[in-house]
């Protein structure tokens, strides 16, 4: 079976694996806004922290935070490990954390491709 290498992939696999491919269903069940969990699963967007901890507290996927974030280990949760652990709390604010600096990396790039602009349009000016 292929290995889903995105967050975005692992979450379109529980929908399929859980509710049948149910978008719908799986938005009711996880307390998440259906048009958003359709943006995840299409690749649109990526999830935010509290779409991923709404998915791993959901009491009807039980699956692994470890499995949904990085895609290691297995799709489901121990038995042992029912309820919702510090290590997925530390794996959930590592996730937030990625998501905070790549918007910052991007502001910091959009910034730049607009100083560009405004350089090449000075040169485009004087030359």
């Amino acid at each position: 079976m292929k290995e889903q290498s995105t967050v975005n992939e692992r979450i379109k696999k529980i929908s399929e694996e859980f509710f049948n491919g149910n978008a719908s269903a799986m938005a009711r069940s996880a307390s998440v806004k259906q048009a958003t969990l359709r943006d995840i699963i299409s690749e649109k967007v990526k999830p935010s922290y509290d779409t991923i901890r709404s998915i791993v507290e959901c009491s009807t996927i039980n699956i692994s935070t470890e499995w949904l974030i990085t895609g290691k280990g297995t799709m489901y949760k121990r038995e042992e490990t029912e309820s919702y652990t510090m290590d997925s709390t530390n794996l959930l604010k590592i996730y937030d954390q990625l998501l905070e600096e790549r918007d910052r990396r991007i502001r910091e790039l959009e910034a730049e491709l607009a100083l560009i602009r405004e350089q090449n349009a000075s040169k485009q000016k004087t030359g």
